[in-house]
């Protein structure tokens, strides 16, 4: 599955996910959530909108917020459907409206694909020539692993290193952590790096900021061995999500 709740900085994501489909056989699910709390705003009277280039002022109008959205879901959908094609990958798409990460949770997708907040790494801008890798969280529960590998599988389709988040706290040692992550790595023969992390939800934004994480893959909290905060991460992340189950 691949979610959003806006289409402007979705191409990077849409590339991962149709990769991941392509190379796992899999159908793809493209979902467009639209925020309800903007309806609930336009609905109050009071409420007016603020012009950023005159300073106009005017009321914040529902109709002009639901066509702004079906624009938006529209080309998500036309960016899903162009992308899917080559690659040959089954696919279908839906709206929905309410809350992005409830909607995501609901559908109970293997691997859903989120993606909030501008990441700045679509063809709109240059990559750069150092690319940038896909992180992963080393949890080793069964939600995990397949993160791990759905990560590895990325990278390498991508031609990206992989980045491996080792939490210091948890049911398994850092050290013990460390020593399976980088022998995976070597038996699996990826190129990557091996980081270590407080594992807080902080210290995993922070990891992904040093080390400019493209893409953050990680089980489901209540499927891996690790209490986060994933409300928080899709807030204060600047890349995509993917979340295994």
């Amino acid at each position: 599955m691949i979610a959003t709740g806006s289409a402007s900085d979705a191409e990077f994501a849409i590339e991962a996910g149709i990769d991941l489909a392509a190379a796992t056989g899999s159908r793809l699910e493209g979902m467009f959530v639209e925020d309800a709390n903007l309806f609930r705003l336009a609905r109050l009277p009071f409420t007016i909108e603020t012009s950023v280039l005159t300073g106009a002022k005017r009321a914040f109008a529902g109709d002009g917020i639901e066509r702004a959205l079906r624009v938006e879901a529209s080309r998500f959908e036309y960016l899903i459907a162009h992308t899917a094609a080559p690659a040959r990958v089954a696919w279908s798409f839906q709206v929905l409206r309410g809350p992005l990460l409830e909607a995501v949770c609901a559908q109970r997708a293997e691997l859903a694909l989120i993606t909030t907040n501008p990441s700045r790494l679509g063809p709109a801008a240059a990559r750069p020539p150092t690319l940038r890798p896909i992180a992963a969280l080393f949890d080793t529960s069964v939600a995990g692993w397949r993160g791990v590998e759905a990560a590895s599988r990325l990278a390498q389709s991508l031609g990206r290193a992989l980045l491996l988040l080792i939490p210091a706290t948890g049911p398994v040692g850092p050290e013990q952590l460390a020593r399976e992550a980088t022998a995976w790595q070597h038996r699996e023969g990826i190129a990557g790096t091996v980081v270590l992390i407080d594992g807080d939800t902080g210290s995993m934004v922070a990891a992904l900021r040093s080390h400019r994480g493209a893409l953050l893959t990680l089980p489901a909290p209540e499927l891996g061995t690790l209490a986060f905060d994933l409300a928080q991460l899709l807030i204060e992340l600047s890349c995509p999500l993917m979340i295994a189950r």
